[in-house]
């Protein structure tokens, strides 16, 4: 009579099963482990995007708050651009040897945010990436300040809609920013109201970082402007200028008292920019 039981052979083809079953589960688990370490660093990133949305328009340390990218991390700063920030307050994430931010598609790498209203001063994206499985999740900072995740196919710079909420102007004088003014003068339908800057108590290192709210005719303009090259010896200055017409109703234009051939750029009412009548000056180009 046989003996109930497993025999040697037989246990060892049920480890031999069990073992195959394991070998082919085990590419689906890292993928898995993978996606749930993506799904997480995304999450964190997330955060630190509402953190510095939510302490602008809180008025933390009454500044713009902001997060700068690159590739390997991402820095939660004080201030109204990372050029100009105070470092003191830095917030400095460094992503997983396994991660990186693929793509950046924000102006200067970084979203900061608007005091009042919590609008990014631009809109756009980063992608992060899990490098050896190439999964990938876009993290979206729309107009409107919404901080989403959305699957990569956002529509590309060619077909995304421009307006002059945000324009930059080119600009080919040298300027004395130890000694000039920037002037915006508000028509104000007949009522001029004129906004005089000393250009170097907003310039820190190579950049220009200005923004103030400005009361005309009874109404609080809020505007910003910036530099992304000044006095460069290859690029000369370029201008970014933002008014964005939900919290703006009054047309200006800028000019600078170095400059006696023209203004940089207008503005009318309902917030279309043209072209400045400076000599220096390119026309606007809408981001």
């Amino acid at each position: 009579m046989r003996q109930k039981g497993l025999t040697f052979i037989e246990i060892l083809v049920v480890i031999g099963i069990l073992g195959s079953i394991l070998l082919l589960s085990l590419p689906a688990l890292r993928f898995f482990e993978r996606e749930k370490g993506l799904e997480g660093a995304a999450e964190k990133v997330l955060a630190v995007l509402e953190e510095a949305k939510t302490s602008t328009v809180a008025s933390k340390g009454e500044s713009s708050w902001g997060v700068s990218f690159a590739i390997q991390s991402y820095t939660l700063f004080k201030g109204s651009a990372f050029a100009t920030r105070d470092p003191a307050f830095d917030k400095t994430e460094t992503l997983s040897s396994s991660l990186e931010f693929s793509t950046i598609s924000l102006e200067s790498n970084e979203a900061v945010f608007e005091k009042l209203t919590g609008f990014p001063v631009s809109e756009g994206s980063v992608v992060l990436r899990e490098k050896a499985s190439a999964q990938e999740l876009q993290l979206y900072v729309n107009a409107n300040g919404d901080i989403t995740q959305i699957a990569p196919g956002t529509p590309s710079d060619e077909e995304r809609i421009k307006d002059a909420r945000h324009v930059h102007v080119d600009y080919a004088r040298i300027i004395d920013t130890e000694s000039e003014t920037m002037t915006l003068t508000f028509p104000n339908s007949g009522s001029p109201v004129v906004k005089t800057t000393i250009l170097n108590t907003y310039v820190q290192g190579n950049a220009l970082s200005w923004e103030e709210s400005v009361s005309v005719g009874g109404e609080t303009q809020k505007l910003k402007i910036q530099t992304h090259y000044l006095n460069d010896a290859t690029n000369n200055t370029q201008f970014s200028v933002h008014r964005d017409s939900r919290v703006n109703t009054k047309g200006f234009s800028l000019t600078l008292s170095g400059d006696t051939t023209g203004d940089l750029i207008q503005y009318n009412d309902s917030g279309v920019a043209a072209a400045g009548t400076s000599l220096y000056v390119s026309s606007p180009s809408l981001q």
